[in-house]
């Protein structure tokens, strides 16, 4: 009687893994997205979109060095903490602001503070300059200093409005200019015409803004791609620039992409 021998098992077919442009500014947490979103068989790609000039420094050098003269400050991107260390240069923050009333944007601008100014700062959780207005407007202890604000010069009005309707004074120093990449049309002509690339993710409005007129050219090339926006914001300029947006990060962390993403795995 022979022996039977067992018949191998089989293996599952393994998931093909589905690509993605990200298109935001180089450096910060593109590392983080890039590992979850690939052990979830998604291939992220970073598509460096917009650059950024620094401007004004020596008016937000010297209203950093007066704390005494505002209530505190508002970081509303990491750019915004670079603005402050490139005007500070070699020089410290005054350890005064440690104790002001101090908010950000989003976990990537809380931990941007954190770790180039050694400061705290509330809004980590905010993910929106709208939910961050409103969390000021309930927690800002009123004082009638200013709160010191350097943005960049295409700065949404909506925190400026909310707060200025609530009589919170700011003290705006536009501290940064956006500029399309410089490598940005050769790469967004590489993706394009990728037919293997599923997902355009934007992060910011002004990423949208830059590419929009590249790819205008290509409408049919764009037919089976679909359009993902981090935010409410950015989802409102690609639909303003004539896009169709297919869907809207939860919160703007590699999590709530890899949520966003997975809601199409099917489709």
């Amino acid at each position: 009687m022979s022996e039977c021998s067992e018949e191998p098992a089989r293996k599952k077919p393994k998931r093909h893994m589905e690509r993605i442009a990200i298109f935001r500014s180089e450096g910060g947490s593109f590392q983080k997205y890039q590992s979850l979103l690939e052990s979830n068989n998604f291939e992220a790609f970073l598509v460096p979109s917009i650059d950024f000039e620094y401007k004004n420094l020596s008016e937000l050098k010297e209203a950093l060095k007066t704390p005494e003269n505002y209530s505190g400050i508002i970081f509303t991107s990491p750019r915004s903490v670079t603005a402050v260390v490139k005007a500070l240069s070699n020089e410290t923050l005054p350890s005064e602001w440690k104790n002001k009333q101090n908010y950000c944007v989003g976990a990537s601008t809380w931990n941007e503070a954190s770790v180039e100014l050694d400061l705290n700062s509330a809004g980590k959780d905010s993910g929106s300059a709208s939910k961050l207005s409103e969390m000021i407007i309930n927690d800002f202890q009123r004082d009638p200093k200013p709160l010191l604000f350097p943005c960049s010069s295409i700065k949404s009005d909506v925190l400026p409005t909310k707060l200025k309707e609530n009589e919170i004074s700011l003290k705006i120093i536009d501290s940064y200019d956006t500029i399309p990449h410089s490598e940005l049309e050769n790469n967004l002509k590489t993706i394009i015409d990728d037919s293997k690339m599923r997902f355009l993710v934007f992060f910011s409005p002004s990423g949208v803004n830059s590419c929009k007129e590249i790819l205008q050219k290509g409408p049919l090339t764009l037919k089976n791609k679909k359009f993902i926006a981090i935010g409410e914001t950015t989802k409102q300029s690609i639909v303003q620039n004539g896009f169709e947006c297919h869907g809207i990060a939860s919160s703007p962390t590699p999590e709530g992409l890899l949520e966003c993403l997975q809601t199409f795995r099917d489709s």
